[in-house]
């Protein structure tokens, strides 16, 4: 038996909460794009590819980057505008 909550709003919560967890595990792929999902940056403060990027037997074995064109290098690919506190980011 599965319970089911008897108020309209619990179920509805949770209804929301399970498309966002399936939106999170499928990277977007089900339950359609979620209007908060993804933040965009302004036109013009977006990063595009501004080169093509080389194939994946061709990626250097580390990117560099160009504080100057605040550009991402790849090899001969770059990726442009990308704001200096995005190349010092890390995680642990």
């Amino acid at each position: 038996a599965v319970p089911l909550p008897l108020s309209a709003g619990v179920w509805r919560d949770g209804v929301a909460l399970g498309r966002r967890v399936l939106w999170l595990h499928t990277f977007g792929a089900r339950c359609g794009e979620s209007p908060d999902a993804r933040p965009k940056l302004p036109g013009g403060r977006r990063p595009y590819v501004r080169a093509a990027l080389p194939g994946p037997h061709a990626l250097p074995a580390e990117p560099l980057y160009d504080p100057e064109e605040r550009a991402l290098l790849l090899g001969e690919g770059r990726i442009a505008p990308v704001p200096p506190a995005a190349w010092r980011f890390g995680a642990s």
